[in-house]
């Protein structure tokens, strides 16, 4: 079930668990990480930030690591070798503590102050999933556009679930991320994960957000090698789907 987008007054949120993934990422992760960290701290009671390190080559793991020192809602999970989007989600999801988790990038591209508005109004829903939908997408470019539209309408014909943003940010109440199996290696987990929220009757709404473009460093996001993955774990995906009859295939 997904419901209409809307908004709701900002209220102080009981507790959240924020995911960042982080490879080399260097030239943002520490002032992304004390950011949500400084945002989290006004808005929430208890929070976590829980930053999976991807087993990066250009110093990210040793600032993540003097910031897990220093600031203790921050927990870091290390990879010894790069694993992807996919297992850096679906560690993170395992990891959370709160009732509520949210995924972000490095880079946030979703800023979290947003959360003041997100939250309640996911909470008065009384919703298990709560989509974030990207309502500019300007500073992208033409070919990030493209893909990003051929992807959505592939998805959307494969899955018929009626979402408006499947591969920006979403959050979860923790029981249903965790509950999940995912099967996804890549950037294909975010859907997967809605698809299946969906066809398991859990709600879901949609809340219109602002996409916030890189400030420094390159988008690891835009390679073929992605898109190649994406569309072999789609195809897979469908057929799990056509061979089982349980939501949770």
């Amino acid at each position: 079930m997904v419901l209409p987008m809307n908004d709701a007054a900002p209220t102080p949120i009981e507790e959240i668990s924020v995911i960042i993934l982080a490879y080399n990422d260097m030239e943002v992760v520490e002032d992304s990480v004390r950011y949500v960290h400084a945002v989290l701290g006004r808005l929430a009671r208890r929070f976590e930030v829980i930053v999976v390190e991807d087993c990066s080559t250009d110093g990210t793991r040793e600032i993540v690591q003097a910031l897990e020192r220093e600031l203790p809602e921050v927990r870091a999970m290390y990879h010894a070798t790069n694993r992807g989007v996919g297992d850096g989600l679906r560690d993170g999801f395992q990891a959370a503590r709160y009732d509520l988790v949210c995924t972000n990038c490095a880079d946030l591209p979703f800023d979290v102050a947003d959360l003041a508005r997100a939250v309640p109004f996911m909470l008065s829903r009384q919703a298990d999933v709560c989509v974030m939908v990207r309502h500019d997408r300007s500073a992208n470019s033409v070919f990030r556009k493209l893909t990003s539209y051929v992807n959505y309408l592939i998805i959307r014909l494969l899955f018929n679930t009626p979402v408006h943003d499947y591969n920006f940010v979403q959050m979860y109440r923790r029981a249903v991320c965790q509950s999940i199996q995912l099967h996804a290696k890549d950037v294909f987990v975010p859907p997967e994960l809605i698809i299946k929220s969906y066809r398991a009757g859990y709600k879901i709404v949609e809340f219109r957000t602002t996409f916030h473009p890189r400030k420094a460093g390159r988008s690891k996001y835009g390679h073929p090698k992605h898109f190649i993955r994406t569309f072999r774990d789609q195809i897979l995906f469908w057929t799990r789907l056509r061979l089982k009859k349980s939501p949770h295939a």
